[in-house]
């Protein structure tokens, strides 16, 4: 009798392998979610055999693991319900996540720097280093202007 008895901790590891093995359009939404694999395949998330085949049936079903994943207490909830009530919660959630889509997260990062110029001249700062400057002027422009860049190069070495 005890052998045929599934710990809670069995049946969840179960259901986490055949949520691994079958969820193929996760691949597409590892590009969405960047913690995709952290959140959805958690461990102790607790999904039971219901709500994962639940989850695989439906056409959403890495944004409701996803969803779960990042509201596990809601996952518990429904955990512990009967299996047709699991299912319905599943479905409300897909319907939730169809109605407004979970938005793609946009980077932290902070705003591009602003580069330094001069302030006393107007003019426009030429750097014959940079490959874009061979844009903005003359083949005889840019060789006066980059002889003039070695030439100050030159005495800034030779001050020293």
């Amino acid at each position: 009798m005890a052998n045929s008895l599934l710990t809670i901790d069995m049946i969840t590891r179960k259901a986490l392998e055949i949520l691994e093995n079958n969820l193929v359009l996760s691949r597409n939404v590892n590009r969405q979610y960047d913690d995709f694999e952290q959140v959805a395949y958690n461990p102790r998330l607790p999904i039971t055999s219901v709500m994962a085949q639940t989850i695989q049936a439906s056409e959403v079903g890495p944004d409701v693991i996803y969803y779960l994943g990042t509201n596990p207490k809601e996952a518990d909830r429904i955990s512990h319900l009967a299996p047709f009530l699991q299912a319905k919660e599943i479905g409300r959630i897909e319907a939730k996540l169809v109605a407004a889509p979970p938005v793609k997260k946009t980077t932290t990062a902070p705003a591009p720097i602003a580069p330094v110029t001069p302030r006393g001249n107007n003019a426009p700062v030429i750097d014959t280093t940079d490959p874009r400057s061979i844009k903005s002027m003359s083949t005889s422009e840019w060789i006066e202007a980059d002889r003039a860049r070695q030439m100050r190069k030159w005495e800034a070495q030779r001050n020293r």
